[in-house]
């Protein structure tokens, strides 16, 4: 993830945005899975509706490469502060202009959806679109280090709730508001994603760590 020095601002006005968030409707079908999603249109409304008055703004960015069509989203605040996601690729199944638009508006709609929280289907409508960047075969020896240099559950618990507890006295908001901002940091995160409990929780740690680091 890059971003810049603080994101103090950027959490408050994520709270905010969450504070104002309505949920979009599923308006639109799956012919493949018979179920409803939002589209990448009502998606964007939601969001542009709840970023009002926050001062948060976003940018999607869409690059090419060898991997296929790859789309990578900039948040940014008006004090000048920004985090960005890392690029979300995925290589078209049918490789003709309908296929790549499919990919893009896609990988566009999940990422939204991922850093602001939006539900925005029961199942995956990117039918022509599947993700190209596997996770590497040394990916569970990793975790398996990175357990072994953690805390024990319940301790690792016991300085989760400090923390946010900290956190939300720090930043005047409830531990709930807290606790869902640091999560839609750590979505953006390709390896929270793929990460085991113990790995998201010690993300997480992570997350409030840096927030009352910012606000010091």
């Amino acid at each position: 993830m890059e971003s810049s020095q603080e994101l103090g601002e950027i959490f408050n006005g994520m709270m905010l945005f969450r504070a104002q968030l309505k949920q979009p409707s599923k308006d639109a079908n799956n012919p493949f899975f018979k179920q409803g999603y939002v589209t990448l249109e009502g998606v964007m409304k939601s969001v542009d509706e709840a970023l009002k008055g926050t001062g948060l703004s976003y940018t999607q960015i869409v690059s090419n490469d060898e991997s296929g069509i790859g789309v990578k989203t900039i948040i940014t605040h008006k004090s000048g502060q920004f985090f960005s996601t890392g690029v979300l690729s995925l290589t078209p199944e049918k490789k003709n202009p309908q296929g790549y638009g499919s990919a893009i508006t896609y990988a566009k709609r999940y990422q939204l959806s991922a850093l602001f929280g939006i539900s925005s289907d029961k199942d995956d409508d990117g039918n022509q679109a599947t993700p190209s960047n596997k996770p590497k075969q040394n990916y569970q020896k990793r975790q398996a280090s990175r357990q072994q240099t953690t805390s024990k559950p319940k301790e690792r618990l016991v300085e989760f709730q400090k923390l946010l507890k900290q956190a939300s006295e720090k930043l005047n908001a409830s531990t709930e508001e807290v606790q869902t901002s640091a999560l839609n940091v750590a979505k953006q995160d390709p390896e929270y994603i793929k990460a085991n409990e113990t790995g998201k929780q010690d993300r997480l740690i992570s997350i409030l760590k840096n927030m009352l680091t910012q606000r010091e």
